[in-house]
């Protein structure tokens, strides 16, 4: 099975749409490091806890050693220290990245990772059946009004892609 690691951003928007435990059925193993934990809120953690008895998610807790490693990678301004978790996760785990952060997407892309957003989850989770044609545009319409970082026009395309499959 894949690795995934994964961003906070895509763990607030799962919690947001309601579809946290969707992403636990989509055939990854799916890391985060510590720091990245530490940014959500606690009923954003609370919604991974039983995720994480059950050995769902992976929380990844660095040794002094690594700290140090990971500090010393040059990486381009601007990326949070989570951001820095990340791609170090990736690199260590040979495994693709979710998240919608641009910087971090960019850099991830630079550097040949493979790197997929909440867009290329809605289809992970329509393609296992988790969610029909119809839920997917209504959670995305929600998703849009309250994350103004969305590909707008990504999203728009899905939303009508997915409205034609409807019909």
């Amino acid at each position: 099975m894949k690795i995934a690691i994964t961003d906070a951003n895509i763990f607030i928007d799962l919690h947001h749409l309601q579809f946290t435990d969707f992403l636990f059925g989509i055939d990854l193993e799916i890391y985060t490091s510590h720091s990245v934990f530490n940014e959500l809120n606690p009923q954003q953690q609370e919604a991974l806890d039983h995720h994480i008895e059950k050995g769902n998610l992976r929380i990844i807790h660095f040794s002094a050693q690594e700290l140090d490693e990971m500090n010393a990678v040059d990486l381009p301004r601007g990326l949070s220290p989570q951001d820095k978790s990340v791609i170090y996760l990736a690199s260590k785990h040979i495994s693709l990245v979710l998240s919608g952060d641009i910087k971090l997407r960019k850099y991830c892309n630079s550097v040949g990772f493979e790197v997929h957003g909440i867009i290329w989850l809605f289809d992970q989770f329509l393609e296992k059946e988790h969610i029909d044609f119809a839920l997917a545009i209504s959670k995305m319409k929600a998703l849009m009004a309250v994350n103004t970082w969305l590909p707008t026009e990504d999203c728009l395309k899905k939303i009508e892609h997915w409205n034609d499959s409807l019909n």
